[in-house]
């Protein structure tokens, strides 16, 4: 009962987030730059509490510093980050329904594969976007990195569980 309550927030929780990441994928170059500024201006204060000048969505001349820092949130957190978390959720579903550590590393990297894919593909559509398949290769790399440390960390687990098991 307890798995499959855990199976099911899992999966809800990736179902949501690859909602978000194709809401992300079709948002306007101008509004995706708006909110990686905000979400930069968040790290940058409250994280990094380094104090910029003007390090502010509102300026109007970003500095060549603010301008990388903003590139940089964007494609660590708006791409290797989120794949990250979402591999997360969609491995740790397949593993709380016990399938095999291959089975759910096959099939996640494959769902994996076509969102990186196909969330840079949908950027052909708005404005002042295009895709990218340096971002695509960003996306499933941190898709891809989750996968291969949870199935990692279940195999030591379940590894030592069943060598315990047989040899005392």
């Amino acid at each position: 009962m307890k798995n499959n309550i855990l199976f099911y927030l899992h999966r809800m929780s990736a179902i949501l987030l690859t909602i978000l990441i194709f809401c992300f994928s079709l948002m306007s170059g101008r509004m995706s730059s708006n909110y990686s500024s905000h979400v930069a201006d968040f790290i940058q204060k409250f994280f990094l509490k380094t104090p910029m000048p003007a390090f502010s969505s509102v300026s109007l001349i970003k500095t060549a510093e603010e301008i990388a820092f903003e590139r940089f949130i964007r494609k660590a957190i708006g791409h290797y980050f989120l794949f990250f978390l979402l591999s997360y959720f969609m491995t740790m579903s397949y593993l709380l329904k016990k399938y095999s550590w291959q089975f759910a590393s096959l099939k996640t990297l494959f769902y994996g594969l076509c969102i990186s894919f196909l969330s840079e593909f949908v950027q052909c559509f708005p404005m002042a976007r295009g895709p990218s398949f340096g971002d695509a290769f960003l996306n499933f790399s941190g898709y891809a990195s989750m996968t291969f440390l949870l199935i990692f960390f279940y195999r030591k687990i379940i590894f030592r569980k069943t060598k315990y098991i047989f040899h005392h």
